[in-house]
């Protein structure tokens, strides 16, 4: 528990201290009255663990930890329950999405996020060029939660105009307690329900039940004045899911379910809760952290941040010619794509991860491991290994250009094989596009030489301890090349 504010760090001095040479090698350790843990970060082990899924996964004690948060959600399914709901979600993630319908919610609240930094900015300060100290990390979360909003529901909920403070406030702590359970000693329910942790946890819990339940039933009663569902058994293959109308993540779920079902059974409702939890943590949560960690990297190297601006100039042109970048402009922000790639070697959204051992095993190293235990990597540990990353704590996003892409069991920020992160091409195209407009309107400077922005360890994401505070300088968006 003493190490638990340190967990990351923790992980990394324990892999370069047991994992042998290069701290690639297999560890072990228990907490008191949990599962043991086995830590690898030897790409081969990765590779096996991703790539079977019917030996390692959630399991029952992720499920029992996150079920008050994401319930029959993919980010707690296994087996057939995974695999159907990945199959479903799968649809929205076609190339014409991306060049329309997600591109256009990207857009619009990447402007309005822009348009509302720029305005705090001009009221703070009286100078010229016009300068002020401003946490963007509130702005990102909001921004984030809105786009995933616009995308998987078809409703702008809002977050930037003041609304669901509560509900990202419960979010945050909910997310960050559940994990935590992984290394506290003792079963879940004694921390649930005997302790003042514990009881905030379950009060939070019913903040996010009625957020979520409140966004399925507006869809629901949408939806059917609109006469947009049908019973379809056989629809599982259709490709015309939504023609005529908007499509959205929940929109493929929805047309699975019976008009019946949706007005009369209180399960349909709570199963697509579930689901609008599960993609509002990975569409929200994981996108405004990387955004965060970016403005703090490019704020510390200002010779990368105007590579990054020019590279903006020379694609997308002035402010104003930006507003309207096409999917195949953003795509060739070439040096912008290596800096959001270098940030999250350095800065991955889920800094670790854990799967479920469902039956003995032997790993490629030849360490066995048994039913009923846990196997760990960490992205963040593996993006400090010297081993794997040449001058690894240094940021280099010119490592990633002209260069093959690194294998996915190495970076492994978006996972690999067949649980490989559905939504990875949505947030490239968010960070390189959200990150061109931010540089095309300002230039950051950091307060206390970036001292002050630190990493929440032992959450279930990684965000920073008190948010990312940076000069904000205005320039002038007539400039062109």
């Amino acid at each position: 528990m003493a190490n638990l504010p340190r967990l990351l760090d923790w992980f990394l001095e324990q892999s370069l201290k047991y994992g042998g040479e290069g701290g690639l090698g297999t560890w072990t350790f228990q907490v008191f009255m949990q599962p043991r843990m086995v830590v690898t970060h030897d790409p081969e082990n990765v590779r096996h663990i991703l790539t079977n899924v019917n030996t390692y996964g959630k399991g029952p004690v992720w499920r029992q930890n996150f079920y008050p948060i994401l319930g029959d959600g993919i980010f707690s399914a296994d087996f057939n329950n995974w695999f159907l709901q990945r199959k479903r979600a799968a649809n929205m993630f076609k190339i014409s999405n991306f060049k329309k319908s997600m591109l256009d919610a990207v857009r619009s609240k990447c402007l309005k996020c822009l348009d509302l930094i720029n305005a705090q900015v001009r009221s703070a300060s009286s100078s010229h060029p016009e300068t002020a100290i401003v946490n963007l990390e509130e702005y990102f979360f909001k921004m984030t939660l809105d786009t995933i909003g616009e995308i998987a529901f078809g409703q702008d909920l809002g977050s930037l105009s003041g609304k669901n403070i509560e509900f990202m406030r419960a979010f945050d702590f909910c997310q960050m307690y559940a994990s935590d359970l992984f290394f506290l000693p003792g079963p879940a329910w004694f921390w649930n329900y005997c302790t003042p942790l514990g009881w905030r946890f379950r009060r939070q819990t019913q903040v996010l039940e009625t957020h979520a339940t409140c966004v399925v039933k507006e869809m629901i009663t949408r939806a059917l004045d609109e006469g947009a569902l049908q019973d379809d058994p056989e629809g599982e293959n259709r490709e015309d899911v939504g023609v005529g109308r908007k499509e959205t993540i929940l929109s493929y779920f929805l047309q699975k379910e019976s008009q019946e079902s949706l007005k009369n059974d209180l399960r349909t409702v709570r199963y697509l809760s579930d689901v609008i939890m599960n993609f509002q943590i990975a569409g929200r949560d994981t996108v405004a952290q990387a955004f965060s960690w970016a403005v703090h990297l490019l704020s510390l190297h200002p010779d990368v941040q105007e590579k990054a601006h020019h590279e903006a100039l020379l694609v997308l042109g002035s402010l104003r010619a930006a507003e309207a970048a096409t999917f195949d402009q953003i795509n060739r922000l070439e040096y912008m794509r290596a800096v959001v790639t270098e940030v999250l070697r350095l800065y991955p959204s889920v800094p670790k991860e854990g799967k479920w051992v469902f039956k003995d095993d032997a790993l490629p190293d030849g360490s066995r491991v048994s039913k009923g235990s846990w196997v760990v990597f960490s992205p963040y540990v593996m993006g400090r290994l010297e081993s794997l990353w040449a001058d690894a704590a240094k940021f280099k996003p010119e490592r990633h250009l002209d260069k093959p892409k690194p294998s996915n069991f190495v970076f492994t920020a978006f996972q690999g094989g067949p649980r490989i992160c559905m939504g990875m091409n949505l947030a490239y195209m968010q960070l390189q596009y959200g990150l061109a407009l931010l540089l095309l309107s300002c230039q950051f400077a950091p307060l206390n030489g970036g001292e002050d922005v630190l990493p929440l360890q032992h959450s279930t994401t990684l965000p920073t301890q008190r948010g990312v505070c940076v000069n904000v300088t205005l320039r002038d968006t007539a400039n062109t090349l």
